[in-house]
């Protein structure tokens, strides 16, 4: 789980589910609470550390880019966002606390 464990609950965290060779599977829910915003979204991995995503029937589109495992940044490369989610980029750190120690 990429979070920013100091921000209120009702931003949104990124939960990777599964990764394979072409596509890493997310989940973009509540960094402290059960919210869902989106399941099972396919992002397609471009190299090493970028992978684009398209948000569903919004049809924003992100680009998710890793400085290491514990690091991703997220940008917006089209679309709008709604007001519920411009949190996702702004600002476009998150961290995972299995790789990296947070407070």
């Amino acid at each position: 789980m990429y979070n920013r464990a100091s921000d209120p609950s009702d931003l949104a965290a990124i939960n990777i589910t599964n990764i394979d060779s072409r596509f890493i599977t997310l989940d973009i829910v509540g960094t402290f609470t059960e919210k869902v915003y989106f399941k099972g979204l396919k992002a397609s991995i471009v190299d090493d550390d970028e992978a684009t995503l398209t948000l569903g029937p919004i049809g924003a589109t992100v680009l998710l880019r890793w400085k290491n495992p514990g690091t991703i940044d997220v940008s917006k490369r089209s679309g709008v966002l709604p007001a519920n989610l411009r949190g996702l980029v702004d600002p476009p750190q998150y961290w995972n606390s299995k790789y990296l120690h947070t407070s």
